[in-house]
């Protein structure tokens, strides 16, 4: 079982793109894992439907730790000043909010100087200190199929050995760190 991580990353970056950024960086995954791969994909798959180039100065490899998240956001607002993002899509949460963190850091402001998307919804993005706009796994959902999945199994309705491939949906919540520019 497993979310569209395409899909969600799709969402993410047209959502961005719906707000007026066309510089949108992305902080990735680890590129061995096809979450990130996914990820990227549909980080892509978004800028190529809107008429906008694929920058690979705009892309730093992560993995999904806050730390990486910290780095990768430092290296797009220095190193990069001709290429200042406007906006930032991380792959995951975590990602994101050490992007913020890197972002206070330099005295700029979310998003009053660079928006950030995440991915994942986890619990604290949701803190008012942090009030991350992401992308939602349906952890309720997941938790709902895995268990009459299981239950199925242990009642020998579902074949021990058969697989059951369950694609979900991802969804936008939206908060407070993306601006309209």
């Amino acid at each position: 079982m497993e979310v569209d991580n395409e899909l969600g990353a799709t969402i993410a970056v047209k959502y961005l793109i719906s707000k007026g950024h066309k510089k949108i960086a992305h902080i990735t995954g680890p590129l061995d894992t096809s979450p990130a791969l996914a990820r990227l994909n549909g980080y892509k798959n978004a800028l190529k439907e809107n008429g906008i180039e694929y920058d690979e100065d705009l892309v730093m490899k992560g993995d999904f730790r806050e730390s990486s998240g910290y780095e990768s956001a430092k290296k797009l607002l220095i190193i990069n000043r001709k290429k200042r993002p406007t906006a930032i899509f991380a792959a995951n949460d975590l990602s994101a909010m050490g992007a913020m963190e890197a972002i206070y850091s330099l005295g700029l402001k979310v998003p009053d100087n660079i928006s950030i998307i995440g991915f994942d919804n986890i619990h604290i993005s949701s803190y008012p200190s942090i009030n991350l706009t992401t992308i939602n796994q349906p952890k309720y959902e997941m938790a709902k199929i895995a268990t009459e999945i299981l239950i199925a199994k242990s009642e020998n309705k579902i074949p021990p050995k058969k697989k059951r491939q369950v694609v979900l949906e991802p969804s936008l919540v939206e908060r407070k760190t993306v601006q309209e520019i």
